[in-house]
């Protein structure tokens, strides 16, 4: 199964992504900022990462960027999770046939066929 690094501020998105995938076999890793998300993306090499949009320190679409500047990271499939407008995301960034976007709340069942097609389960 599948390796995710969740990046998100809000420490209840990650544990709840580390609750309900884990029944599937999924094991979730957690960042709250950058600095951590770049660490833990190097050092783990997630199958898939979530990346929340409105941080404090750092935008997801400037991490993003960081992200796939990392050895590997290039290959490694984003799902933005938002609240907000995915085009204007889509305007910020590359064409990157491994980026998706999942609204908040999340929908559980999406993002589980999300992982399934991106990670390649």
């Amino acid at each position: 199964m599948a390796k995710i690094l969740a990046i998100d501020d809000d420490s209840a998105i990650p544990e709840l992504l580390r609750v309900r995938l884990a029944d599937a076999g999924h094991s979730v890793v957690a960042a709250s900022g950058a600095d951590e998300a770049l660490a833990l993306a190097a050092s783990e090499r997630p199958d898939l990462i979530t990346l929340d949009v409105h941080m404090p320190d750092v935008d997801g679409i400037e991490l993003y960027r960081r992200l796939r500047a990392q050895e590997g990271g290039e290959r490694t499939p984003i799902v933005f999770v938002t609240g907000g407008n995915p085009g204007e995301i889509l305007e910020s960034i590359p064409a990157d046939p491994r980026v998706s976007f999942i609204d908040k709340p999340i929908d559980m069942d999406h993002l589980a066929r999300l992982i399934a097609a991106l990670a390649g389960e």
